[in-house]
């Protein structure tokens, strides 16, 4: 989002923001100077943007966890629970950044300060300021769009600044007492409990109230957008059937070389000269192609919901923290990454297909949750803080329902969604939507083989995967294959290898594809020959036995 109307901002809510940066840096200089504070702490205070964020609680993680495998016995328990802490922030930061960064464009130099506290609040290391931040976490989703559709010109969109600057200064205020109270004695805290709401709670529902009206103003604005495309669209539609009559009429009374544009090229013709009205027309068609891959309930918010609620299913399993089996956490995660397997796979040349098959510790193999999971976790933590993020999808297996036709579709809306300027190729365009219609066809009409089926859905995924050319670098990082099940029990396992498989040998672009399977449930070394393999090197199996340390 580029925002270039700073002086929008009213002189009033500048003043807010100037006062709100003043009193932090007066905190931040009280933490310095406090003993209070561990030196950990004092670093936190200091962070400024998102990837100093990630490099700062990266780093800490490390540190913790060498020390505590220096100091402690067992499979270092504080180290644990800073990466623990680690991953709950992450998402809050990710979900409140579009936040922040509509603050500094609109308030430049100002917000800079709203990461740093936070951070700060969490390297308290209390397990309450994590439930704080999840409850104030839950009003966040949404706010990625909303900044796609502010354009500054509407009374909403000033409207929504003065909002912004609301949240942003009750933020602040909050993660500053949040802080303060927390670093009080235990028995300071229990005693407060049994006292009626104090001012840190006060706060917190000050917080939330800010950021439901800020939600409220972002409904409006997109209510708003809508209208402005449906009108946009019906004014190009009706120019475009005056312009096609004429071009008819200019291509029977004069010679090619003097003929007027193809119909086709003309709705380019028109909006390259309207970038904005450009941008509403990809919008429309991403929505058509959504509704046509039946995803109309499908939302970024929820799905990024969901792969979260996984990221902590496997990173607070018991299970998985036992002493005595070989854990892929820190510094034994980083090692793996760093192996030629894994390298040859992210820094393949071409296209690539990584199969990674787990086999949990016969201590471990009534879990159903498999031991190399925190691999595709913390792949696509690395694809999003990477400086330039390239495209990429992500799925963890639902428990029900995860038939190849559910999760395909979800994955190649998630790369058409990130870059859908790729759908102004209008011949690939109709082809797609051709395909699409087919397949929907074949799978809610009569009964039909189910080759017919998967062939067609074989054949939406190839045309998907023809929108990006050979510069493009796309990545799909799925856990769980061997959950790929509908819920009727039809096996799609194979199904799905075969057609990432396909997706990889087919695809112009560099294609990259990694997915784990739990060899529990699914022995899929023994299926390898029948995963229709026809191009060398473009397919890596590699299989890992979780190690079990004799006391």
């Amino acid at each position: 989002m580029a925002i270039q109307a700073r002086e929008q901002l009213s002189e009033s809510d500048l003043n807010i923001l100037q006062r709100i940066e003043e009193k932090h840096a007066q905190f931040k200089a009280q933490v310095e100077s406090s003993k209070r504070f561990d030196q950990s702490e004092k670093d936190a205070a200091n962070v400024d943007t998102r990837e100093e964020f990630d490099l700062f609680w990266q780093k800490l993680s490390s540190t913790r966890e060498n020390f505590d495998r220096d100091h402690e016995t067992g499979c270092g328990l504080f180290g644990r629970r800073v990466q623990s802490g680690a991953r709950s922030i992450q998402p809050f930061v990710a979900g409140f950044s579009p936040i922040i960064e509509m603050v500094k464009d609109v308030g430049a130099p100002f917000g800079g300060g709203a990461v740093g506290s936070v951070s700060l609040l969490f390297a308290v290391r209390n397990k309450d300021t994590r439930s704080a931040i999840s409850s104030i976490q839950a009003s966040l989703p949404g706010l990625k769009l909303y900044e796609q559709i502010y354009d500054e010109r509407h009374e909403l969109d000033k409207e929504l600044q003065r909002q912004l600057v609301k949240v942003y200064q009750a933020f602040i205020i909050f993660c500053m007492s949040a802080t303060q109270y927390y670093k009080r004695s235990g028995r300071y805290r229990w005693m407060r409990a049994f006292l009626p709401p104090n001012d840190l709670t006060d706060k917190e529902e000050e917080l939330r109230g800010h950021i439901v009206n800020l939600r409220h103003r972002c409904e409006e604005l997109l209510a708003k957008d809508v209208h402005t495309i449906k009108k946009d669209s019906q004014i190009i539609k009706k120019d475009n059937q005056i312009i096609k009559k004429d071009n008819q009429g200019l291509s029977q009374s004069s010679s090619d070389r003097y003929a007027f544009p193809q119909a086709s090229v003309l709705p380019r013709l028109i909006t390259d000269e309207q970038p904005e009205l450009q941008q509403r027309l990809d919008h429309n068609k991403l929505g058509e192609v959504q509704r046509l891959l039946n995803l109309d309930g499908f939302s970024e918010e929820m799905h990024r919901k969901n792969w979260d609620k996984h990221c902590q299913m496997i990173y607070y399993d018991e299970a998985f923290t036992f002493p005595l089996c070989q854990q892929l956490r820190g510094l034994q995660l980083q090692a793996f990454k760093a192996s030629s397997k894994y390298l040859a796979w992210k820094e393949s040349n071409q296209s690539c297909l990584l199969i990674l098959v787990g086999h949990n510790s016969a201590s471990l193999e009534n879990e159903d949750n498999c031991w190399l999971s925190p691999i595709p976790i913390s792949t696509v933590e690395d694809l999003e803080r990477a400086t330039k993020k390239p495209i990429h999808a992500y799925l963890a297996f639902p428990s029900v329902d995860g038939s190849a036709f559910v999760v395909v579709p979800r994955i190649l809306f998630q790369l058409l969604k990130q870059k859908s300027v790729v759908l102004r190729d209008e011949t690939k365009y109709a082809e797609l939507q051709g395909s699409i219609h087919r397949l929907q066809t074949l799978v809610k009409g009569q009964p039909t083989a189910d080759g017919d089926k998967i062939q067609a859905l074989v054949d939406v995924a190839l045309q998907v995967v023809n929108f990006f050319d050979e510069a493009e670098e796309l990545y799909i990082v799925v856990d769980r294959a061997d959950r790929c099940r509908n819920l009727r029990g039809a096996d799609h396992r194979k199904t799905l290898l075969r057609i990432f498989v396909q997706m990889v040998e087919a695809a112009r672009c560099k294609l990259r594809i990694l997915t784990v399977v739990d060899a529990r449930y699914w022995l899929v070394e023994a299926a390898r020959d029948e995963l229709g393999e026809t191009r060398k090197n473009r397919v890596i199996m590699h299989t890992m036995e979780q190690q079990y340390f004799e006391t």
